[in-house]
């Protein structure tokens, strides 16, 4: 079973679509096709700041990043800091913590009115025995607009 923020058996944290404040604007590329989300949700707990596209009842484009306090560029892998794609049906994953790599900038972290901006790309593998296809999948052009978290 996926838990939310649950890393202690997965080696991965979700930035789970149904947690978060929501807000602001934002899109990605999804294997060379747009991506526009129905909303936008972001959190910070714990020091892990989570921004998630989300389509409702479908599916979720979501960074993770660990430390975030002001701008910065963040390496996107296995670690701490990682971009998933995630659908909710048949709960299929693709993650940087099964391999893969990308970025995500942070070009505005406004702790007082806690809001966040940026821009990211990764390329993501599936989660074995966990995706539907065993073929990466590629997340460009990803950005994110004053998300409340």
């Amino acid at each position: 079973m996926v838990v939310a923020n649950d890393t202690a058996n997965l080696g991965e944290t979700i930035a789970w679509p149904g947690s978060g404040a929501t807000g602001g604007t934002g899109s990605c590329r999804l294997d060379g096709n747009a991506y526009s989300p129905s909303e936008l949700r972001g959190s910070l707990t714990a020091g892990l700041l989570s921004v998630s596209l989300v389509n409702l009842y479908s599916s979720s484009v979501s960074i993770v990043l660990d430390g975030v306090t002001g701008p910065g560029t963040f390496a996107l892998g296995s670690g701490a800091n990682e971009g998933d794609y995630y659908v909710n049906t048949p709960n299929w994953l693709w993650s940087t913590a099964h391999g893969g790599s990308g970025t995500a900038t942070i070009t505005r972290f406004d702790a007082s009115a806690r809001l966040v901006s940026g821009t990211f790309s990764f390329t993501a593998n599936a989660r074995p025995g966990h995706s539907g296809s065993t073929t990466p999948v590629v997340v460009t052009n990803g950005t994110f607009t004053d998300v409340p978290f």
